[in-house]
């Protein structure tokens, strides 16, 4: 879908995460929060953090506080990561599909398995990757009894005390343990240790944490189907077995492979070459500030209305929105350019990379020209994230609007507008 971002949005992979994990039950302001967030287009990190805190962070510190400091260092540091390569790699051609391809392996999965490592007291992780009638919770369960020496028995009887239920109940409860893939009441499951037990507390926390692999192995079939699983999966055990030998991911390097690989998306060089040639080019010389002669006006139009043809049109059509935008601020249309600018920003964010910065700062300076506070709020965020504003509070400061009313003419000067 054209229309789908290539890069999921901040707010999808906060709902991700915290829905994988599953700690905050069936609190129905969090969760239409968490929904309402996974569908803005934002890139709003303090509204991440506060969500990741309320719906994974409060309840699994009732778990173990220690832990829950890893989690939260282990997300920032992916939520960052992962707002480099937004900001630093051009999706282009790749789509939605494509790229939930190659972001897992090259950051996500890393960043993950690099986490579960620093854990102590930790199960065999490579056994989650086993044939598909092992389930990494029936894992953690064995692990545990063996760990312990406990008997079946035993085990039992030690749900049922906590639970208040009889043995049949106790036994019933730990049968749908091993064998489904979910952990039933997992409110009651954030109880279930005692005090001066820390093995308990180990339990709970991988219960939770294989509850989280076994909610992204259903997510994974439900988008790519059983094979793509499969191969999902054994390429978490190529990365976990990497981390093993002392594997780190830099994200200079996840940015150069990531780079790669989508230029290399569909054979389409070609393709993409040709783009470059007759469309980049030309757009580039559709300048702000280059002063004009007779005919370049209606060169620069029939240029843009040339480039709408191309075959790569619809996955450059912020550059080509932003042309239109330059062309009529060209013409003193201001309003016209507005307009197109906006486009240009709505079509560019999670796909343009390192251009979106340049059409955002000339659509925020036309912004303030034209007295359209609306625009300024609405694109706060990512304005911050680009560092346009300070970002030291929910606006930008007097100064930062006085500096880009400022920058007008600086951006549109007067003398390069068209002739004629």
């Amino acid at each position: 879908m054209i229309n789908e971002t290539p890069y999921p949005r901040l707010g999808e992979v906060v709902h991700f995460v915290t829905h994988a994990f599953g700690l905050f039950g069936s609190e129905n302001q969090l969760s239409q929060r968490l929904n309402r967030f996974a569908q803005d287009s934002d890139f709003n990190l303090a509204t991440a953090n506060r969500l990741i805190e309320e719906a994974l962070l409060i309840p699994l510190r009732r778990v173990d506080p220690a832990a829950a400091i890893q989690v939260k260092n282990w997300l920032t540091q992916l939520l960052e990561d992962y707002k480099t390569l937004v900001l630093t790699v051009p999706a282009d051609v790749a789509d939605r599909r494509t790229l939930l391809r190659i972001l897992p392996y090259e950051l996500f999965i890393p960043r993950t398995m690099l986490f579960l490592n620093q854990l102590p007291v930790s199960p065999d992780v490579s056994r989650w990757f086993e044939p598909i009638d092992t389930t990494a919770i029936k894992e953690v369960l064995s692990w545990f009894r063996h760990r312990h020496d406990m008997s079946e028995q035993e085990w039992v009887d030690l749900i049922g005390h906590h639970y208040e239920i009889d043995e049949t109940e106790s036994r019933d409860l730990l049968t749908c343990w091993q064998k489904d893939h979910t952990l039933l009441d997992i409110h009651s499951l954030l109880d279930f240790k005692m005090a001066g037990k820390p093995e308990i507390r180990h339990l709970v926390l991988w219960l939770i944490l294989a509850k989280a692999w076994e909610y992204t192995l259903q997510s994974v079939g439900k988008r790519f189907g059983y094979e793509a699983t499969w191969s999902f999966i054994e390429i978490v055990q190529a990365v976990y077995q990497e981390q093993l030998t002392g594997f780190r991911p830099e994200h200079t390097a996840v940015q150069a492979t990531l780079l790669s690989e989508i230029n290399e998306l569909y054979q389409m060089s070609d393709l993409r070459d040709s783009f470059k040639k007759h469309c980049l080019r030309p757009l580039s010389q559709i300048s702000l500030t280059q002063e004009k002669v007779a005919g370049d006006k209606e060169r620069a139009h029939t240029t843009l209305k040339r480039i709408e043809q191309h075959a790569l049109f619809p996955h450059f059509r912020y550059r080509v929105e932003q042309g239109w935008g330059r062309y009529y601020a060209l013409c003193a249309s201001y309003e016209a350019a507005f307009k197109h600018y906006q486009k240009a920003v709505e079509h560019g964010l999670y796909r343009a990379g390192p251009v979106l910065r340049e059409i955002l700062r000339e659509l925020l300076v036309l912004a303030v020209f034209l007295d359209e506070p609306a625009i300024i709020k609405r694109y706060y965020r990512w304005s911050c994230v680009m560092g346009l504003f300070s970002g030291e509070g929910d606006a930008p400061e007097d100064w930062e609007i006085k500096a880009l009313r400022k920058a007008f003419l600086n951006e549109f000067p007067l003398a390069g507008l068209y002739q004629g």
